[in-house]
């Protein structure tokens, strides 16, 4: 197959025209490496391995921007790049950027976590939602939420959830259980286990979950 025409289209990328009519755009650093000039034969399946690498590298390249903006998880990106140049290459640059390094479940699993306990005071099962939903992968979600399951940490999360939201709560008066329902209702979207908020409500109630301390 002959290339009749190659000439500049817009910013870095170039038209190649051939002798059957069909055109291709491509990065000109692609047509750099393989010496592609006007005139130039060039077979149909070294076509084909030209246009999967110049689309490669687009993908890498798009890769590479999305990640120098935040962490993605490996299903989060591939999602990114497969709607826009298919599954073979989302798949290819994925995986290459995951032996990279640049790519890392675990470390973005514990992130993302560390994150929502912290700064969102979600509960337990609210962050392995937001974790499954970001394609962490189960084995992966069960490693980094294994130091959050302590109950006594629970508790405490649960007190300090309490205390930033619904603070007329530990104002000293009985709740109505209205009040009580709404209560359990709320930090239930919070991620909490019911079994686990009666625990630290009842421990509340007693005084013996650090209702009394002054927040921080």
């Amino acid at each position: 197959m002959k290339i009749l025409k190659i000439e500049k289209y817009k910013g870095s990328t170039l038209r190649l025209e051939l002798e059957d009519g069909r055109e291709h755009f491509i990065s000109s650093e692609t047509a750099s490496a393989m010496n592609l000039l006007s005139g130039t034969d060039i077979p149909e399946s070294a076509l084909e391995d030209l246009l999967l690498a110049d689309k490669k590298r687009k993908a890498r390249e798009r890769a590479l921007y999305l990640l120098d903006g935040r962490d993605y998880s490996y299903v989060e990106l591939y999602e990114k790049l497969e709607c826009s140049y298919g599954g073979e290459v989302a798949y290819q640059v994925v995986d290459e950027l995951s032996e990279k390094g640049l790519i890392n479940d675990r470390r973005y699993a514990e992130e993302i976590a560390r994150r929502l306990y912290d700064s969102k005071g979600y509960g337990f099962y609210r962050v392995r939602e937001e974790l499954r939903r970001r394609g962490i992968p189960e084995a992966v979600i069960s490693e980094t939420l294994e130091k959050y399951s302590d109950q006594t940490e629970i508790k405490n999360r649960i007190l300090k959830a309490i205390r930033s939201r619904y603070p007329g709560y530990l104002s000293g008066e009985k709740a109505e259980p209205e009040d009580r329902h709404k209560l359990k209702a709320a930090l239930g979207r919070l991620g909490f286990c019911f079994s686990d908020i009666d625990s630290a409500l009842r421990d509340i109630d007693s005084g013996e979950l650090g209702c009394d301390e002054e927040e921080e």
